[in-house]
């Protein structure tokens, strides 16, 4: 051990005068007032930080968002993480890959569920690039679509880890600058190598992806495998692979599994009610421009009266709203006198037009040539 001298007598004394000489300086520039503080002298320097608390805000003060928003109609919240779960060889790859390409196309999915037309970015741990465009270029063929107008982008890399602090960030980064509405990530399995059942690890992993979803205004959709039916977990939800945190953690959710042939779909929300399941059936046909392959709904007898009575009542709704119209009446006008969705509206009118209770003609709105809709004057009086 070194030895410890004591300090001389002479060296205390050279520190004495020291400080002595910065007192008598002190006191000449800043003369101090009665508790001995020196005025107009910086003291941060031994003053300590008052310790960080969190921001609050008054529950008034948040701004109201309104009615409930959709990114798809009754099947996907605005601005929701999720998970799509499904069974082996369910299609839930398919299915995720047909939301983005409606979202980015401004399509219906299922030919029924509307659509919040935005950017789209995915990655698919599973298939190149080059499957992944394949596979959304026969959608693209059922919808009618330029897969080269598609606002739809795909993560080139050859993996993706969320259990790697420097991808993720790179990945939020990613986000920040493309501003997708919907981030698709498929699936869960292959992006980590963190064992899914444990709680701690679960929740670590998913918490980055929601301040994704809130830094960046987006939805997050995972693609994830469910287990089979057993008597604990007969909730789609809790059939989920991996810790119940998975469950917890969505705000909308679809789960798909085989039911006689086709595949039911059942959708799950946080914060808005789930409609009733449905059958989808993967369809194809033959193109001019090459195979189409498409997922639809497969209607039971009482959802097809459902929507027969559903489609006269848009139609009485369109017949009264031309007739009482002093002038003929454009789609859009329809939409907005009648609040329907576009697609029912267009079948309104095609199949009374075809019946010839409407007659179509050109009017000019805003200096631009435009279809425009009355009642056919043969059946005028009728109305």
């Amino acid at each position: 051990m070194p030895e410890v001298r004591p300090v001389s007598d002479n060296s205390e004394r050279m520190w004495h005068d020291e400080v002595l000489d910065i007192e008598h300086e002190l006191d000449i520039k800043y003369p101090s007032t009665a508790n001995g503080a020196y005025i107009g002298a910086d003291t941060s320097a031994v003053s300590p930080p008052s310790p960080p608390s969190f921001p609050t805000v008054a529950i008034g003060a948040v701004p109201d968002d309104g009615p409930v928003k959709w990114l798809v109609e009754h099947l996907w919240l605005d601005q929701a993480v999720g998970i799509i779960g499904g069974e082996p060889k369910s299609y839930k790859s398919f299915a995720a890959a047909q939301i983005a390409t409606c979202i980015a196309a401004g399509k219906s999915m299922l030919g029924e569920y509307e659509t919040r037309q935005g950017r789209v970015l995915m990655f698919n741990a599973e298939d190149r690039p080059a499957m992944t465009r394949g596979r959304i270029a026969k959608m693209c063929r059922a919808l009618d679509v330029d897969i080269a107008s598609l606002d739809l982008y795909l993560i080139d890399v050859p993996a993706l880890r969320l259990d790697d602090p420097e991808q993720v960030a790179m990945l939020s980064r990613t986000v920040a600058a493309l501003k997708p509405s919907l981030l698709i990530l498929d699936p869960l399995r292959d992006l980590h190598g963190l064992d899914e059942n444990d709680a701690q690890l679960a929740s670590a992993l998913l918490a980055p992806l929601r301040i994704i979803q809130r830094e960046h205004h987006c939805s997050v959709m995972l693609v994830h495998h469910m287990a089979k039916m057993t008597e604990t977990n007969r909730r789609a939800g809790q059939r989920l692979r991996g810790s119940s945190v998975l469950h917890g953690w969505i705000d909308s959710a679809l789960y798909l599994t085989h039911k006689d042939g086709a595949i039911r779909v059942e959708a799950e929300h946080r914060d808005a009610p789930a409609p009733e399941p449905l059958l989808v059936k993967l369809e194809t046909a033959m193109t001019t421009s090459g195979d189409a392959l498409w997922l639809q709904a497969q209607d039971s007898e009482e959802t097809k009266e459902k929507k027969h009575q559903r489609q006269d009542m848009i139609e009485n709704s369109v017949i009264a709203a031309v007739a009482a119209a002093k002038e003929p009446l454009t789609g859009r006008d329809l939409r907005g006198i009648c609040k329907a969705r576009s697609e029912a509206i267009v079948e309104a009118i095609r199949r009374l037009v075809s019946t010839g209770v409407l007659a179509e003609e050109t009017i000019f709105r805003g200096g631009q040539a435009c279809p425009g809709y009355r009642i056919d004057k043969e059946r005028q009086n009728g109305f």
